[in-house]
């Protein structure tokens, strides 16, 4: 982030270096390879002179003492900018190309008060507050020694930025710290700040102590903590406004747990990179699955490892919790299912993320829409050459007028709830999508669909993955309409239900023919490049903008040429496919 280098006495230098991130810590040492020859590898350790990881975690600023023979080495892989500044101070003056070993260092000295700032963030009375002032520190818009040691006169007395945040109102120093969490650059001032922020707001009345009312929260979206572990550090990345989920949404209405009671957990690297495999050490490794399987304490309070579902697999996320009353880790897990008749550890983990699927509640006390659930609708099923197929997997079946009931009262569904033909649902253990039908039509054509008027959703045995008591109907997506393009397969079965081959080669040369006249008129191009594939989304939009713009395809060289590419891409896939 920053570099400073002083001249602190005889043929010693001083640099002083501030990151934007925590460093990597690597151990070196020289392995043989295959062929016998000798090379350097870097390890990922979690420990240096004997100093613990948390340590460099929790240090932004450094302070070098180097040798002049040992300074151009330091710097000989820096970045141009930094040779050129160090020029400037006159320390160097010839450009370093040479790959040179670094300095060995001597004496390792680290003072360190971070433990006095996490005893007074256990003490801090809003939960949600403590959090945020431990996000602004691990992010590093300011350090704890500032937070410790920066003061303000107030007439209450002096007053450092903890001890302001507890005289204020919680939701104005959620408000404030969410202003300084804005901050571009690093302050030293963190109380000062703060304590102006707070002398601006003092006229504004807190309206509400609800929190939802005061963060103008959704009624269906969680305001989730988010975490970060890397293999230096716990750091708080701050709060974010995400779609609930089943587990989150019962626990926090109906069992008195706060939504800082669920903490989502990412693994990666310092700066909220992905962790590549190549970094995974064994000491690494040991770390990571310590902290997950054991659990560990966040300003006073303990989390243990809940479950993850299947898109945070991939995102190397999962969730943790900190339980409340009788509630322990195993009991929340039985609440959520049965997960008996999954036969592999990763089946179970898989059924377990299920419940934590991002929903809208479309039943039950929420909106409630009249309905009644019959889950054992048969499949459809066929046999071919002693193999049994399944063509309704997934796929269960809801009234049309109960769709369109729930459509019209749901959030962020479309303008038109008849525009809406099929939604995916969660339904206690069971996922997949629910069709709208009219059931009536079904019976009238000999479907064997229940005629009390009380069941309205069918569900069928291949979408049930799991046993639980949660009846409630739930709704993660709806469906929508999007562009389809032919091809063989679809052009086959249309020729089989009687479209004439005519009708085919009619759309063909229309195609060419625009793909043609768009190379001369600008107002077919305009309407043709964005249903065409091949260029991103960016060169579409730039081209559409030169367009608007009034630039012509027949006088602009660059344009024309672009349009020409696309228009080569399409014909050249007309010919392979064809």
């Amino acid at each position: 982030d920053t570099l400073s280098v002083f001249k602190c006495e005889a043929e010693c230098f001083a640099v002083v270096v501030r990151l934007k991130h925590p460093p990597k810590i690597y151990e070196l040492r020289r392995e043989k390879d295959a062929y016998g020859l000798e090379e350097e590898v870097a390890t990922r350790c979690l420990e240096m002179g004997g100093v613990r990881n948390e340590t460099f975690g929790s240090c932004y600023g450094y302070l070098i003492r180097v040798s002049s023979e040992n300074l151009q080495p330091l710097f000989a892989n820096a970045n141009r900018d930094k040779l050129h500044s160090l020029k400037r101070f006159g320390l160097i003056d010839r450009n370093l190309y040479a790959h040179h070993d670094a300095p060995k260092t001597s004496t390792l000295v680290i003072r360190s008060g971070k433990n006095e700032v996490y005893r007074i963030l256990e003490r801090t009375q809003n939960r949600r507050v403590g959090m945020l002032l431990r996000s602004l520190m691990d992010n590093g818009r300011f350090s704890w020694y500032h937070a410790l040691h920066d003061t303000v006169a107030t007439p209450r007395g002096i007053k450092n930025i903890f001890e302001l945040v507890d005289c204020a109102h919680w939701i104005q120093a959620l408000s404030i710290l969410e202003s300084m969490s804005g901050i571009k650059r690093p302050t030293s001032l963190p109380a000062k700040v703060f304590y102006a922020l707070l002398q601006a707001g003092e006229d504004t009345e807190v309206e509400s102590n609800d929190d939802r009312v005061a963060l103008s929260i959704p009624e269906y979206c969680t305001l989730a903590p988010r975490l970060l572990l890397t293999p230096t550090r716990l750091a708080v990345v701050g709060f974010s406004v995400e779609m609930s989920n089943r587990v989150v949404r019962h626990f926090i209405s109906n069992e008195s747990f706060a939504p800082e009671c669920f903490l989502r957990v990412t693994i990666g690297e310092e700066n909220g990179a992905r962790l590549s495999s190549d970094q995974l050490s064994y000491y690494l490794c040991l770390r990571i699955e310590h902290l997950i399987l054991n659990g560990f304490s966040l300003n006073g309070y303990t989390y243990r490892f809940l479950a993850y579902s299947s898109s945070q697999l991939k995102e190397s996320s999962l969730w943790m919790v900190n339980t409340q009353g009788s509630w322990t880790v195993e009991s929340i897990r039985s609440w959520m299912g049965d997960f008996s008749m999954c036969e592999t550890p990763s089946k179970v983990a898989a059924r377990m993320g299920q419940c934590f699927s991002t929903t809208f509640v479309a039943s039950g006390t929420h909106d409630s829409v009249p309905h009644g659930v019959k889950d054992n609708f048969p499949d459809v099923l066929s046999n071919h050459n002693g193999k049994e197929m399944c063509h309704s997997d997934g796929t269960g079946l809801i009234e049309r007028s109960v769709l369109e009931f729930m459509t019209a009262r749901l959030p962020l569904g479309p303008d038109d709830p008849t525009d809406v033909s099929i939604i995916q649902i969660r339904f206690g253990g069971a996922k997949g999508t629910l069709a709208g039908w009219d059931f009536s039509l079904l019976r009238s054509l000999g479907r064997r669909v229940p005629h009390s008027n009380r069941i309205n959703v069918l569900l069928r045995p291949s979408m049930v993955k799991f046993n639980a008591p949660y009846r409630q109907l739930e709704i993660i997506s709806f469906g929508m309409k999007i562009p389809y393009y032919l091809n063989r397969n679809v052009i086959l079965l249309l020729k089989v239900h009687g479209v004439q081959d005519e009708i085919f080669l009619k759309m063909q040369r229309q195609m060419l023919n625009d793909l043609d006249d768009m190379l001369i008129d600008s107002q077919k191009a305009i309407e043709m490049i964005p249903s065409l594939s091949g260029p991103d989304s960016s060169l579409s939009s730039a081209l559409v903008h030169m367009l608007f713009c009034g630039l012509s395809p027949t006088h602009e060289p660059f344009l024309f040429s672009c349009l020409h590419a696309i228009r080569a891409h399409h014909l050249m896939n007309l010919i392979k496919k064809s």
